[in-house]
């Protein structure tokens, strides 16, 4: 934990970089990433609850409770993978100290 406060300005950036980098060619941007999952549940209930008659009583409810928190593990461990995967030199820079030679000076 106190490794994750010593090094929150390189998580910071890292993080505001990928949404950067994810949503600059959308159209909707930041509002696509809350309407996917809203519209997912949206399709889901009409599907099980109206066409096919199944599933519990209150069955949106039911999805948004697993299909939210799911969508939010699977993107952040899919975007904190690329991140590491992508910025490997910032991070091998910060756990050396500084610079990549690694001396420690900034």
């Amino acid at each position: 934990m106190q490794s994750l406060f010593r090094y929150r300005e390189l998580i910071r950036n890292l993080v505001l970089e990928d949404l950067k980098l994810k949503y600059r060619d959308s159209v909707l941007g930041f509002l696509w990433s809350l309407a996917n999952p809203l519209l997912l549940i949206l399709v889901y209930s009409f599907v099980f609850g109206h066409i096919l008659r199944g599933g519990p009583p209150n069955f949106a409810y039911f999805l948004m409770v697993g299909i939210l928190p799911w969508n939010f593990f699977a993107q952040s461990l899919m975007m904190s993978t690329g991140s590491i995967l992508d910025n490997g030199n910032l991070i091998s820079c910060a756990s050396d100290g500084g610079l990549p030679g690694g001396n420690g000076t900034v």
